[in-house]
C-alpha cells in the first residue's frame, strides 16, 4: 500500500512537471516564450488598399500562431520608410517585412536593413540584399502576351496594331509585366515596332473611350489591334469603349488581374467577347507564401527566395 501511494506521488509531480515546463514555454505566468515570433511590417501607405489587405492577411496568420505582430506605417513618406525601419530593429524584431518598387525603395533604408543582420523580406519586387516573396512578373507578362498573339492570329487574322493600356505612372511591377507581354507579342506577330504604342489613361469608360477613339480615327486602316491592359478595371473600360466605337470584332483585350477586381473570371463566365483573357495575380497566394516565408526565414534560418507562379484565364 505504501509502494503504491509512493508512485501515485511520483505521477502526479511528473503531471505537475509537465504543466508548469508547458505554462512557462507559453507565457502564461508572464514569462516570454522563447520560441515566440516578433514580425515587423512596414506599410509604405496604410491608404493603400493593396497594401493593408496583404498587411492584414500577413497579421492574422502571425497572431493565429499566437506570435507579435508590429506594423509601422510610412504614411507615403519614403523618407520614413528608414526611419520606421530603425525602429523596428530597436523593436528586436525577428523579421522584417514591407513592399519594394525599384523606382521609390530609398537606398538608405536598403543597405541599413542590409546590414542590421535582420531577416528581410520584401514583396512585389525583388531588392538586392533581401528575401524576395512574390510573383513571377516576367512570366505573366509573357503569358498573357503569348497568348493574345494566338487569340489575335485565331480571331482577327493577325495584329495590325498592339497597344499597352495603362496608368501615366504604373509602378515597377506594371511596367515588367507590360514589357513582356508586348515583347512576346512582338516576336509572336512579327509586329514593327512602329506599331506597338503605350497609352495612358484612366482607368474609366469615359477616359479610355476617348484615347482609343482617337487612335481609331488616327489609324482606320488598322483594323486588328490587340489592347494589353494594365489590370481589369482597364480591361472592363477597353472592352465598353471598343463596343461603344463599334471595334468589338476588330480587336482582342487581355489583362492582368492583380487582386484590385477579378471581373476577369466573371467576364469570361458570361459568354465570349474582344475580352479574352487574363493572367490571375491573386492576392491569396502572395499571402500564403509569404507567411510561410516568414517563419522559414525566422524557424529554419531559410533566406531564399519565394517566386509564385500565375494562372492564365480564358474564354
Amino acid at each position: 500500500m505504501k509502494k503504491k501511494r509512493i508512485l501515485i506521488l511520483i505521477g502526479i509531480v511528473c503531471i505537475a512537471a509537465v504543466l508548469l515546463v508547458l505554462a512557462f514555454s507559453t507565457g502564461v505566468f508572464g514569462i516570454p516564450d522563447m520560441n515566440a515570433v516578433t514580425v515587423g511590417f512596414i506599410n509604405p501607405n496604410s491608404n493603400d488598399t493593396y497594401y493593408s489587405m496583404v498587411e492584414s492577411a500577413l497579421r492574422a496568420a502571425v497572431e493565429e500562431k499566437n506570435h507579435e505582430f508590429i506594423s509601422l506605417d510610412a504614411g507615403g513618406d519614403n523618407s520614413a520608410i528608414y526611419v520606421n525601419a530603425e525602429m523596428l530593429e530597436n523593436r528586436h524584431v525577428d523579421v522584417i517585412v514591407t513592399f519594394n518598387d525599384m523606382t521609390r525603395f530609398p537606398s538608405d533604408a536598403a543597405d541599413f536593413l542590409a546590414e542590421a543582420g535582420t531577416p528581410f523580406i520584401v514583396l512585389d519586387n525583388p531588392l538586392v540584399g533581401a528575401v524576395y516573396c512574390g510573383f513571377d512578373h516576367s512570366s505573366a507578362g509573357e503569358k498573357l502576351g503569348k497568348q493574345l498573339a494566338s487569340s489575335a492570329q485565331k480571331q482577327l487574322g493577325g495584329a495590325d496594331l498592339i497597344l499597352s493600356l495603362q496608368a501615366a505612372a504604373p509602378g515597377y511591377a506594371q511596367n515588367v509585366r507590360a514589357e513582356a507581354a508586348l515583347e512576346a507579342l512582338k516576336v509572336k506577330t512579327g509586329i514593327n515596332e512602329d506599331y506597338m504604342v503605350s497609352v495612358a489613361s484612366a482607368a474609366d469608360e469615359k477616359s479610355v473611350t476617348a484615347q482609343l477613339k482617337t487612335i481609331f480615327e488616327d489609324s482606320p486602316s488598322l483594323g486588328k489591334i490587340v489592347i494589353v491592359c494594365e489590370n481589369d478595371q482597364y480591361a472592363k473600360a477597353a472592352l465598353a469603349a471598343a463596343e461603344t466605337l463599334n471595334y468589338s470584332d476588330q480587336v482582342v483585350i487581355g489583362s492582368f488581374s492583380d487582386g484590385m477586381d477579378f471581373a476577369a473570371a466573371d467576364n469570361f463566365k458570361a459568354g465570349k467577347n474582344a475580352w479574352v483573357c487574363s493572367v490571375l495575380l491573386p492576392p491569396d497566394d502572395l499571402t500564403q507564401h509569404l507567411s510561410q516565408t516568414v517563419f522559414k526565414a525566422v524557424k529554419d534560418k531559410d533566406l531564399s527566395d519565394c517566386i509564385i507562379d500565375t494562372k492564365l484565364l480564358t474564354h
